[in-house]
């Protein structure tokens, strides 16, 4: 039986931790297998070619022999080395946080593809600085949460069907909305107005290239973010220690 074959796949570099005195330890983020752990063997020796294209954030279209349960990387070429992030620490410190959520999460099978366009979409429109980095990050949890099976539902309550959004609550529990008339004893639920509602489906369905259209501002963009990242911390297992320790980084810059 031949375990030995080749795999070409598009990848984008989600970690990266040197490994005795040459080497390194990747995890990727592929089009097509969803996240692999590789050993690049002499990525720092001098003649290598790996060592740029194996590096945090990077995207690059990798050849990879996998033997038996084992990927290598045979070669790799650069198509975005995405290092317009690297020069503005605000942006840096996003694309870590929304690279730890892929990396501390499980991916569907069948959405590789999916999760794989939403973090490239998503690294891309992070260069942008016309664009407000906490939007994008909000943005990309609700997208991400929805690719990997807990889409919030939010077109009207979730329970009676009722569409009086000035009375809604939001149940991490039910997945969405909750009529204040069917709120229950002991029911974990928080409040969310209209103008909320509406960013939250605005994130959710717009086109990155969109947001530049939604109308917020700073309280509600802050109120969604921490509904967003509550709902997402439910379903996952994503270090909330981890994530605060950056989103605190973010806050001393100035961010929200």
């Amino acid at each position: 039986m031949d375990t030995n074959r080749e795999i070409e796949t598009l990848g984008i570099v989600l970690y990266e931790t040197r490994f005795k005195n040459s080497s390194k330890v990747i995890e990727i983020l592929t089009k097509e297998l969803g996240k692999l752990s590789i050993v690049v063997l002499g990525a720092y020796k001098p003649n290598s070619g790996l060592q740029m294209a194996t590096t945090k954030l990077v995207e690059s279209r990798f050849i990879l022999n996998k033997v038996r349960e084992n990927y290598y990387i045979k070669d790799a070429k650069i198509i975005n080395n995405n290092i317009e992030l690297t020069r503005v620490t605000d942006r840096y410190i996003t694309a870590e946080i929304i690279i730890e959520i892929i990396r501390k999460s499980s991916i569907i099978k069948m959405r590789e593809k999916n999760v794989f366009e939403l973090l490239e979409a998503t690294l891309n429109i992070l260069k942008d600085e016309n664009l407000n980095p906490n939007i994008i990050k909000a943005g990309f949890m609700i997208k991400y949460i929805s690719l990997i099976g807990f889409k919030p539902w939010l077109d009207s309550c979730i329970l009676s069907g009722s569409k009086d959004f000035k009375n809604m609550y939001f149940s991490n529990q039910e997945g969405g909305l909750i009529h204040a008339s069917m709120i229950e004893e002991n029911m974990d639920i928080r409040k969310i107005s209209i103008d909320e509602i509406i960013l939250l489906k605005s994130l959710l369905y717009y086109r990155y290239i969109d947001y530049f259209k939604i109308q917020y501002n700073d309280k509600i963009l802050n109120n969604v973010s921490v509904l967003v990242r509550d709902y997402l911390f439910y379903y996952t297992e994503i270090d909330y220690l981890s994530y605060e320790n950056r989103q605190k980084r973010l806050n001393d810059l100035g961010g929200d």
